[in-house]
């Protein structure tokens, strides 16, 4: 996935299931099942998935808002 170029809000990712890595700020880290990251308001980010089976994700945003962006850029898909 391409780095974000949305004036971003703060983000807080967890990750549910498997491994997903994270670049933000020039740095990459990995997390897993239970941990979580921290993106700064205006950080530059981007993830991608590093297993070999889909992943699951709650991410925070704050302050609110961000549901518009989503709603425009992307195409809903059924749940899983």
């Amino acid at each position: 996935m391409k780095l974000t170029d949305y004036p971003s809000p703060s983000v807080t990712a967890d990750c549910v299931v498997f491994g997903i890595t994270f670049e933000s700020g020039g740095e990459e880290r990995t997390v897993g099942v239970g941990e979580s990251v921290f993106i700064p308001r205006g950080v530059t980010h981007s993830y991608r998935n590093v297993g070999d089976t889909d992943v699951a994700m709650l991410t925070i945003f704050s302050p609110a808002g961000m549901e518009g962006w989503f709603r425009e850029t992307f195409v809903p898909v059924p749940n899983f």
